[in-house]
Order: structure tokens, then C-alpha cells, then sequence
């Protein structure tokens, strides 16, 4: 029996190059295209991103990712814009905002017994009680208002006062077992806490007016609460 001459042919997927898919119709890209080794390679310019059809390019919304800008974000079409509140400038870097008075700056306490406010970068250090309680457990501010929000567990309420501790009133004293927990909405303008008892996450807004139970079920001893308004 004779050997059988084995032959391998060598096939390359490459096109031709001369050949440039971008030329017709842009390769079907809706913005930049360039010739690849297996045809048109669609691509986008900044702030851009491209579908899952790998040829048309979509806004890229910066202020949905987490922390890209330290305060507000706006976003425009290929780019964004990040804006301080009041109080406060915009770094260098175009996405920090730093406080126009570091003076000002002020720690809220809750220990029990009362709230108080430390004014960290005063020289010497300034510590003054503003509000007090018998089992004040959580604590929030409204920067728009300059006004405290807090709950008492022991007392079985939710109680508002501004941050030097005048015009206190209550927000709620009735519907209430064990108040934990509380955050205030600065933007949509409402308050959120938590009952560890009756098992519940409700809100209102700040002035106590449209309660409403958000969650109750597949809720156990709720004692933590934050808020992130930027994604309602």
C-alpha cells in the first residue's frame, strides 16, 4: 500500500486590504466607523455607548452611577455636569463639592438623653445640646429648613425642632411602638423610619401630613434606614 500525501490549505478570515466596509453606508454605524480585520467596527464618541446591536451609539447617563458626582448631577447629551447646593463650591476636578465654610460644619449626637451638636472644626471645639429625651435613637437633618428630626423610642414619638433646638414640635405620637430608625428626603421632601415592633417602613412627608406604610411584609425588627433620593 502506496503513502497518501497529506495536503493543509491554510484559510484566512481576513478580508482583503484594500477592502473598506465603512465605505458603504458607514458600515451601518450611526456615528464613527473604522475598517477591522473581519469588517466594519462601529465606535462612539465620549460620553457614548454602544447598544447590543454593536452599531448604534446611546447617551451615556452619568448620574445614574453611584458617587460620580459628590452632590447634584445633571446629564446632557455625550456629557454631564456636576452643581453644588447652596453653601458649598465646586473642586477642580469638577465632580467634588467643598464647603465654602468649613466653619460651619456641624455633628449631630444622639445619645439617649439628648442631641447634640458638635461644631468639629471650631478652635477651641464647640458642643452645645439642642434637644433633649429619654430614648432619642436616630437623628436626621433637613438642610433646607435648618430643622432636626429624631425619634424617641422610649416616648414613642417622632419629633422636629431647628438645629439650635427652638419651635420643637411633634411629627407623630401616635401610631407608633419603637421608632429605630428615620432619614429625610431633602429632595422629594418627606420622612421615612422604621418601627422594629410593628415590623413596618412608612413615610410621610415632613410635616407629618400623608402617612403611608411602604413596607410590611417580609420585614423583621427594620433598625436601619438610608436614603438615596437620587434614584427615587
Amino acid at each position: 500500500m502506496g503513502k497518501t500525501d497529506l495536503i493543509f490549505h491554510h484559510f484566512h478570515l481576513s478580508l482583503p486590504p484594500d477592502q473598506d466596509d465603512c465605505a458603504l453606508n458607514n458600515g451601518g454605524c450611526s456615528n464613527g466607523c473604522v475598517q477591522g480585520p473581519f469588517g466594519a467596527q462601529c465606535t462612539c464618541p465620549e460620553g457614548y455607548q454602544l447598544l447590543n446591536d454593536s452599531k448604534t451609539c446611546e447617551d451615556v447617563d452619568e448620574c445614574l452611577i453611584p458617587g460620580f458626582c459628590s452632590q447634584l448631577c445633571y446629564n446632557e447629551r455625550g456629557a454631564f455636569r456636576c452643581y453644588c447646593s447652596e453653601g458649598y463650591l465646586l473642586e477642580p476636578d469638577l465632580r467634588t463639592c467643598k464647603a465654602t465654610d468649613p466653619i460651619a460644619a456641624v455633628l449631630l449626637v444622639a445619645k439617649r438623653s439628648q442631641i447634640i451638636a458638635d461644631h468639629i472644626n471650631r478652635r477651641p471645639p464647640l458642643v452645645a445640646p439642642v434637644a433633649s429625651g429619654s430614648g432619642i435613637v436616630a437623628v436626621d437633618f433637613d438642610r433646607l429648613t435648618s430643622r432636626i428630626f429624631w425619634a424617641d423610642a422610649t416616648q414613642r414619638k417622632i419629633w422636629s425642632s431647628f438645629e439650635n433646638g427652638t419651635e420643637k414640635r411633634e411629627v407623630f405620637s401616635a401610631g407608633l411602638m419603637v421608632p429605630e430608625s428615620l432619614a429625610v428626603d431633602w429632595v422629594g421632601r418627606n420622612l421615612y423610619w422604621t418601627d422594629s415592633v410593628m415590623e413596618t417602613v412608612e413615610v410621610s412627608t415632613l410635616d407629618g401630613a400623608f402617612r403611608k406604610v411602604l413596607l410590611s411584609k417580609n420585614v423583621s425588627s427594620p433598625r436601619g434606614l438610608v436614603l438615596d433620593p437620587r434614584t427615587q
